[in-house]
């Protein structure tokens, strides 16, 4: 499998040097071979996912209290103030974005008239969803429908970001139904660097993923109801194995796994570059400890200090003044530093069991969400090398509110989602968990220069929107846009 992960450097390159309306419709990269070959292109494809949530997310997993700032490295304003511009973030988040979509789109051109290669197509119409997915959760209304069009269209329109939610889920419908049509369709094998080649769990995932839209979209009735339809009962059809991508990581530099090698050591043995400016926050060390929660030791590292040798610390986000540096304050926790090879995580078992308990706790669909919330609960502990005995325990002390009101079964569920949700690897989710819920209650900065006592409602579009697509950039309110006031479409909050 190491050989796909060369792909890796090829996509990074064309995603660099590529402009905005080649991202948009690229259909030949000059930094491609002019001929490849379907398993080539989901490796590569699927590879890249990682990166984005890693490296594109941090901002995410900052403002939803996982990390803050380092001690020894002066934190920028457009973090601490929010002072930001479409210079910052959103460049590469919609780069890289459109530059993986554009290869899921590309990879379904190539094997949809090819009945034998239909595992490939309906394996890049699931990851294509889950691009925009983010598009639409990073930016709102996004080019969708006129996207990928070189010949026809070079400056394609904003479609509304709910009527591509809804599209979504019809696009992972057919997905779904595509799958086992051809008995002669051939398996991707090991080009599926995160499942193996088994489409039972691509369907699997492509149902939960499903899920989530509709969870996501639970403040607007009309898309909510529009993607939920035909969803199966909880505990049937669902994700119950982690969604984990390891396209043969190695410890190499540009072949290691890209969490380890940013924030626990890089291949020669160094601390990460990631490690060396985050750390730990208050928010989530404290949520943890104040619940005698056992996640906390495999979460975060162990202060080392002498004095205050196995204690935990985070940073208190905003606060230059008391921040400490990083023998003081924890980092990543064994759970997510297991080795330069450990998989990557795109979706864990544990988050599909809390979508399904919010999905039956909402009336989505059918089942026991007190459940599914242990389910949840279960998974995490697992998955963090907890035993079912300490889950148990854990779960006894905080159980799900069967009896209480939809909005405190929420925030119950919220709780222990984002709890579950790690440190680095998908602060976006969590922090859209909470734009549309509430749960939990993230603290915003404490920095006096802030220019908003609240946590922001969104970045900007990039600024090559404006300037390579401006009709169409400035008919969507591109320059109009406010951070604090401005939300995607299913962020129904009042009074921001």
């Amino acid at each position: 499998m190491k050989k796909y992960i060369l792909i890796i450097a090829v996509i990074l390159a064309a995603s660099v040097s590529s402009c905005k309306k080649d991202f948009l419709s690229l259909e030949v990269n000059p930094n491609e071979p002019s001929v490849t070959t379907p398993q080539l292109t989901l490796a590569g494809a699927l590879a890249f996912v990682p990166n984005i949530e890693v490296n594109d997310y941090v901002i995410y997993d900052i403002w939803s209290g996982y990390w803050s700032w380092n001690g020894g490295v002066v934190p920028p304003a457009s973090i601490f103030q929010y002072e930001f511009t479409n210079t910052d973030f959103s460049p590469t988040i919609w780069t890289d974005l459109y530059f993986n979509a554009t290869n899921f789109n590309n990879l379904i051109t190539a094997t949809t008239k090819d009945a034998s290669l239909h595992n490939f197509t309906a394996i890049g119409m699931i990851m294509k969803a889950w691009d925009f997915e983010n598009l639409v959760d990073n930016f709102n209304d996004v080019p969708y429908s006129q996207a990928f069009q070189p010949s026809t269209i070079l400056f394609p329109k904003y479609d509304k970001a709910a009527d591509i939610y809804a599209d979504l889920g019809k696009q992972l419908d057919a997905a779904i139904a595509l799958i086992g049509t051809s008995g002669s369709a051939t398996s991707p094998g090991a080009s599926d660097v995160m499942f193996g080649g088994n489409m039972g769990l691509w369907k699997q995932f492509a149902e939960t993923l499903k899920l989530r839209l509709a969870i996501t979209a639970s403040n607007v009735p009309a898309t909510e109801s529009a993607i939920a339809a035909g969803l199966p009962a909880a505990g049937t059809g669902y994700l119950t194995t982690d969604a984990l991508i390891n396209p043969g990581y190695a410890n190499t530099a540009g072949q290691i796994n890209p969490y380890y090698g940013g924030f626990v050591f890089d291949a020669n043995g160094n601390p990460g570059a990631s490690a060396q400016v985050y750390r730990a926050n208050a928010y989530s060390i404290n949520l943890l400890k104040n619940n005698n929660d056992p996640r906390l030791e495999q979460e975060f590292s162990a202060v080392q200090t002498p004095g205050a040798d196995g204690d935990y610390r985070g940073n208190v986000f905003g606060d230059a003044i008391n921040i400490l540096g990083t023998q003081y304050i924890s980092g990543a926790g064994p759970a997510y530093s297991k080795g330069p090879t450990q998989s990557s995580i795109l979706m864990l078992a544990a988050e599909s069991y809390f979508l399904q308990a919010e999905a039956v706790a909402r009336g989505y669909i059918t089942g026991d969400a007190a459940a599914l919330y242990a389910d949840g609960i279960t998974a995490d502990f697992a998955y963090l090398g907890l035993t079912s005995a300490q889950a148990t325990t854990y779960i006894a002390a905080n159980p799900y509110p069967t009896s209480g009101s939809l909005n405190g079964q929420v925030s119950a569920i919220i709780t222990q989602k984002y709890i579950a949700f790690l440190n680095g690897y998908d602060g976006l989710t969590a922090y859209n968990d909470y734009r549309r819920t509430g749960f939990p209650n993230l603290p915003s900065s404490v920095d006096p220069a802030a220019l908003s006592s609240h946590l922001p409602s969104r970045i900007f579009y990039p600024l090559s929107e404006a300037q390579s697509n401006p009709t169409q950039y400035a008919a969507a309110g591109g320059a109009t846009i406010s951070q604090f006031t401005s939300q995607i479409f299913w962020d129904t909050r009042t009074g921001l």
